[in-house]
């Protein structure tokens, strides 16, 4: 039996890397750091396989856009 049967997790401990690298994508840290926290030797490997956009990710980018151009048209 896996560790992760015996604690009730419906996921991977590999899932877990995604999620961190997910986290500290959506927390600022920055490619370089979080490449070396996942030990990374490229932070392409971390940026293109690891991190995901997560959905509020992509709606805060939106309003950042959207009020962008509102400020612009002042």
């Amino acid at each position: 039996m896996y560790i992760r049967d015996k604690l009730g997790l419906k996921i991977r401990f590999h899932d877990l890397r995604h999620f961190n690298a997910t986290i500290m994508l959506k927390s600022g840290v920055s490619d370089k750091e979080a490449a070396a926290r996942l030990r990374h030797r490229n932070v392409s490997t971390t940026r293109e396989i690891y991190q995901h956009v997560l959905e509020e990710m992509d709606t805060n980018t939106a309003n950042i856009i959207g009020d962008e151009i509102k400020r612009a048209m002042e």
